[in-house]
């Protein structure tokens, strides 16, 4: 495992931690921007090829998403097409999607479909922000204005991660409280633990999902990309990049 995605999941899993503890939940929400008012845009021109990236987050303010939509609107007029993150299941049907939400829930110990209550403010299901900014979770794609008809879905499907994981680490057994709380209820049930969920977030949400960014970075054939993901993925593309250079 390399330093930078040693770091990188280190990173991931002290955010985590910091919002278990409530005092600590504006910390770990300030350490990844979502107070911020304004969108980044990052440089990654790879080759020929113009890259920007909008550095997201699933949670953040109204007045961020007003400047992301207005930063996307005003690229794809100049030609640029949006690659968009999503590890949503596009390729089955519901009930057998809903296995694969429910196993990557118990990888990951946490409600990874409602990032934001706005009523409870709670985030994740688990941890509650007291402060005093008005968050949202991020809106849909097409509210940020990218173009849907075009946009390409620059991420592996959630039941091709668990599927891989579980060739690897073994199969994911569901308990009775994994089925009986629903996807978008808080999660109580009993998780993989936190080995497995580093691993999880180093090897599957970190590295499997950069290589494939990057991989259609290369084999596609846009010439201007805008990469609207995740800020946390923004170290690992920049590696990757830079290797291929």
């Amino acid at each position: 495992m390399s330093n930078k995605k040693y770091k990188t999941a280190m990173l991931l899993m002290g955010i985590i931690a910091l919002l278990s503890i409530s005092s600590c939940v504006s910390i770990a929400l300030r350490s990844i921007g979502v107070f911020s008012y304004e969108a980044r845009l990052v440089n990654l021109s790879h080759h020929e090829k113009e890259v920007l990236m909008i550095p997201m987050h699933h949670i953040g303010t109204h007045e961020f998403y007003a400047d992301v939509a207005h930063k996307i609107d005003s690229l794809q007029r100049l030609g640029y097409v949006g690659y968009v993150e999503s590890v949503s299941i596009r390729d089955l049907d519901s009930i057998d999607a809903d296995q694969y939400y429910r196993k990557s829930r118990k990888l990951m110990g946490v409600n990874t479909t409602k990032y934001y209550d706005t009523l409870t403010r709670k985030v994740m299901g688990k941890f509650t922000y007291r402060g005093r900014h008005n968050l949202r979770m991020q809106p849909s794609y097409a509210k940020l204005k990218v173009d849907t008809a075009n946009m390409v879905f620059a991420d592996t499907q959630m039941h091709l991660i668990i599927r891989d994981w579980e060739q690897k680490h073994g199969k994911i057994e569901l308990e009775d409280c994994d089925w009986e709380t629903a996807l978008t209820d808080d999660y109580e049930c009993k998780h993989l633990g936190s080995q497995n969920r580093s691993i999880f977030m180093r090897d599957y949400v970190q590295s499997m999902r950069n290589d494939y960014v990057v991989h259609l970075i290369d084999s596609l054939p846009h010439d201007k990309i805008l990469l609207v993901y995740g800020s946390a993925h923004l170290s690992g593309f920049e590696k990757l990049l830079q290797e291929k250079k």
